[in-house]
């Protein structure tokens, strides 16, 4: 049996979401998965102005996974998951040159890449690739910082080119105090 469609292109007709989109834990996992294979804003270039490391707490629950933009030379996104221990590395956004894990130390540049585990050195094979964060791709476009997969990536943002890309979104400028 299929469900009537909820959407009517007539405003006049319009319906409210069915109850069990609020309390049925299998739909909620079913949009909670076709949201974890679309893109999603992650922030703009100007929040990494003053700081080379920011948090994004906001999308672990969407993407199943802790995430930290850096910025050197290049801007990244990176697991925020210390591969020691698992224990998040950034908190807060700051202006560091590395990475750092309050568990035991363990240092990574801002490349994710491992760089120093206190108390073990001289150590055969280590580090090794699995010691380093990983990355995840970012896409940007006009200053704004995307991640996550790429379904519908494209026609979105040729629609957002067509009707805002005569903005200079670029010169935009992050306002801490009007964040909720």
């Amino acid at each position: 049996m299929v469900a009537a469609p909820i959407i009517d292109s007539d405003i006049c007709k319009a319906h409210t979401l069915p109850s069990r989109y609020y309390t049925e834990e299998s739909l909620f996992s079913d949009i909670l998965s076709r949201l974890s294979n679309s893109f999603h804003f992650a922030a703009h270039v100007s929040q990494l102005n003053e700081n080379s490391i920011i948090p994004l707490p906001q999308l672990e629950n969407i993407l199943g996974e802790a995430l930290i933009l850096t910025k050197d030379e290049q801007i990244r996104c990176l697991s925020n998951v210390c591969t020691h221990r698992g224990m998040l590395i950034a908190t807060k956004p700051c202006d560091l040159k590395s990475l750092k894990c309050g568990y035991h130390g363990r240092t990574f540049g801002l490349d994710g890449c491992m760089r120093n585990m206190p108390e073990f050195t001289d150590v055969e094979n280590f580090p090794t690739d699995s010691d380093n964060l990983r990355e995840f791709n970012i896409k940007k476009w006009n200053g704004i910082i995307f991640l996550g997969g790429e379904q519908f990536f494209d026609a979105v943002i040729n629609e957002m080119q067509n009707r805002i890309g005569w903005m200079n979104i670029e010169s935009f400028e992050y306002d801490e105090s009007r964040h909720r």
